[in-house]
């Protein structure tokens, strides 16, 4: 049942899962309790773990995201792993109380603080250059730093008003990134997504050992690397 209903794209939970197997259980009449216990031990044994569904993954033509990747081999391979980069934003709100809580008794919940910083992520293909995270924020000036400046704390930062990244901020890193590969003589391969505020940047700039590829809209999702786990992993740092 657990996999006809993942081919046609249903989501299933444990809930799902421990009413249809008490279902089943009244049907073919045998006597049994599906614990808390009994989950995770029928998980374990027919390897089944919890993900969180992103966007619309299932909705794309699968012979497109085929196509893609094949592409993507194709431009990527002339190219060794560590000169292959991928660069990502994602937005921190990090004052986002949790939605489950300890208490003694029933309460109402409260309004969600959606305060947030954006982090610029960038790494290569064999994960040997990990680049310090650039973080933009809403304080030109946070008190948090107690003067001292941002790479004292491990990442570049600035800022503007809703703490996003703008097609300049996005255009300064990437000069920035370009003269430092340029210094060392590395010349290098950068995936990116379709948002308009890396695409502008790329079209006027002279970059002169930065090659870019924009991966093909809508299927983000299934081509980035950043999208594959690794912004998952830092957030949940969080």
């Amino acid at each position: 049942w657990v996999i006809e209903a993942r081919e046609h794209d249903l989501p299933v939970n444990d809930e799902m899962i421990q009413m249809k197997a008490h279902h089943f259980s009244v049907i073919l009449g045998i006597k049994m309790k599906f614990s808390d216990g009994w989950m995770t031990k029928f998980k374990k044994r027919y390897n089944i773990w919890k993900v969180t569904l992103h966007g619309e993954v299932s909705s794309v033509n699968p012979d497109d995201v085929a196509s893609a990747r094949a592409q993507l081999l194709e431009i990527t391979k002339d190219y060794e792993p560590h000169n292959i980069y991928n660069a990502d934003e994602s937005g921190l709100c990090y004052h986002m109380p949790p939605n489950k809580v300890l208490a003694t008794e029933q309460k109402a919940g409260v309004k969600d603080d959606k305060s947030q910083i954006t982090y610029l992520l960038c790494a290569n293909a064999d994960g040997t250059h990990k680049l310090n995270p650039l973080v933009i924020g809403s304080s030109a000036k946070p008190k948090s730093f107690r003067g001292k400046p941002a790479h004292y704390y491990g990442f570049q930062y600035t800022s503007n008003k809703n703490a996003w990244v703008t097609g300049q901020i996005f255009g300064d890193w990437l000069q920035k990134l370009d003269y430092n590969f340029c210094k060392e003589g590395q010349k290098i391969l950068l995936l990116l997504d379709n948002f308009p505020g890396h695409k502008a940047p790329v079209k006027t700039l002279n970059l002169t050992n930065i090659d870019v590829y924009f991966i093909p809209l809508n299927l983000t999702s299934h081509l980035q690397p950043c999208d594959a786990g690794i912004i998952a992993a830092w957030k949940a740092h969080y």
